[in-house]
């Protein structure tokens, strides 16, 4: 490994961060294919088609920053910023040559970082190159009918087929975090989500890293990880995801009333949780592995966008009662929302970290809901909703440790809370901020995320259309505006 300019440390570091990648980012996002990754290393460290000394740099600078607070990086700690910086440097000299898989690999995760660092404009920008390559390459076409004339071998399809889906995947999960219009379209010329290796599909799966060290250990023997059908999953989700996404949060309309589609795609979204195998279903009070808890995160959040732009129909608020379509929207907003704040719950307690931006997204989609049900003054549920909204709150600190854009996310939640219930106090801050409130009044009105409850502005308050954005909350030109971008 030294070969490709690596710093000279125990290989067994290297080892352990390989590993983190393929434990914990792997199953759910599968940028890269390890097999060909790893034989590509081996037979040509220089750089082949399916390695590069980019993608490895890449490959760990995100594990370095994903296991920077673990005993096996004590005395490395700087090694996230070498090679995040090494990476970026590096791709300089890739975008001089003609467009790979490697390279497109190397930046999806590239904006992956940059997005947990917080780096919105960077974390967008590297995500774009990388579709633009993907494109350049045809991996948007599914290549079957060119594997007869020897053009791609079975290995080269499956390569293609789930770099395809990653970046399909990734395109749906920073249109949500930043608020902006998925660049990627489904279509029918597109690969299918068909992958002829399950090798990995039982293969034990060991949390290395996790707080309880029985894990690490394999106190849970003989638990598969099931990396292919939660994959699989996550991109069905991205579909229906998508579907939710330019019905309503790319389209300017508002909708009062439920039609046809909506119920069509309310069902849709609530059928991805009923269709998960049972091996895909995870419980707050139960082990899981990872990403499958992450999974249900994320097919929750998706649920509860499909149905909450319809939580305000009628007249919400003290003294009125809401239409019988807003009833059941918010009912099944709330369930979600519960769910979400278990699971993520459940990952604390198991792993003793939270480190996904895709789990602060989840929580903060969980928190407008319970915003919303006390903005409406519902007795019933008001009382749950503030303690349910405590929860959000603490287990959005934990994630905003890890994925520091989140905090801006808890700066807009600190204020909506301030104003619903401007009797409560909090005793804790946003780790890196003062006194979010002394923060927010020194922002202009015009710039603020969120208007103040019952006050004229031409910012938008409604969460039920406002788009969701973790890392660019204070961005005034975008959020005067409903659709995404």
């Amino acid at each position: 490994m030294y070969s490709v300019n690596l710093p000279e440390v125990p290989h067994d570091l290297y080892k352990y961060l390989l590993d983190s990648h393929w434990t914990w980012i792997q199953p759910l996002y599968n940028m890269v294919y390890r097999p060909a990754f790893v034989r590509d290393m081996g037979d040509n460290p220089e750089g082949g088609q399916y390695f590069s000394p980019f993608l490895l740099h890449a490959i760990l600078a995100h594990s370095t920053r994903f296991c920077r607070d673990q005993p096996a990086m004590a005395g490395y700690e700087g090694f996230s910023d070498y090679f995040w910086r090494k990476a970026r440097t590096m791709l300089v000299e890739e975008l001089d040559k003609a467009s790979t898989v490697a390279t497109v690999q190397g930046l999806l995760l590239l904006s992956a970082i940059e997005n947990s660092r917080g780096n919105v404009s960077q974390s967008w920008t590297y995500s774009g190159m990388a579709f633009r390559m993907l494109q350049d390459l045809g991996i948007h076409l599914d290549g079957a009918s060119q594997a007869s004339d020897g053009r791609f071998s079975e290995e080269d399809l499956e390569v293609r087929r789930r770099l395809w889906w990653s970046a399909f995947l990734w395109d749906k999960m920073i249109s949500i975090y930043f608020g902006r219009t998925p660049t990627l379209q489904d279509s029918p010329l597109a690969p299918p989500t068909i992958l002829v290796d399950d090798s990995t599909e039982s293969e034990p799966w060991i949390p290395i890293g996790a707080a309880d060290t029985s894990l690490t250990l394999g106190g849970v023997p003989g638990v598969p990880g099931h990396g292919v059908s939660c994959f699989v999953g996550a991109c069905r989700m991205a579909e229906v995801l998508h579907r939710v996404l330019m019905r309503h949060y790319c389209d300017s309309t508002a909708r009062a009333v439920v039609e046809r589609q909506d119920c069509d795609l309310m069902r849709d979204t609530i059928a991805l949780l009923d269709d998960l195998a049972p091996h895909l279903r995870a419980r707050p009070e139960t082990f899981a592995p990872h990403h499958i808890i992450v999974l249900n995160c994320l097919i929750h959040a998706v649920i509860v966008l499909a149905h909450r732009p319809f939580c305000g129909a009628g007249a919400p608020g003290p003294g009125h009662s809401p239409s019988p379509a807003a009833s059941s929207a918010m009912k099944r907003c709330m369930t979600s929302a519960r769910a979400i704040n278990a699971l993520a719950g459940n990952i604390r307690r198991t792993y003793g970290f939270c480190k996904f931006a895709a789990v602060g997204y989840s929580l903060w989609t969980a928190a407008t809901v319970f915003v919303l049900d006390i903005k409406s003054s519902r007795p019933a549920t008001a009382t749950d909703s503030m303690s349910q909204l405590d929860v959000s709150r603490e287990l959005l600190n934990g994630v905003a440790q890890f994925c520091p854009g989140i905090r801006q996310a808890i700066i807009a939640l600190d204020y909506q809370i301030d104003h619903l219930l401007p009797d409560r106090t909090r005793s804790d801050n946003v780790s890196g901020f003062v006194d979010p409130s002394a923060f927010l009044r020194a922002v202009p009105q015009s710039q603020l995320p969120v208007a103040p409850v019952g006050e004229a502005s031409n910012v938008v308050t409604d969460f039920g259309q406002a788009p969701d954005l973790l890392s660019e909350l204070f961005h005034s030109g975008f959020l005067t505006q409903t659709p995404f971008q």
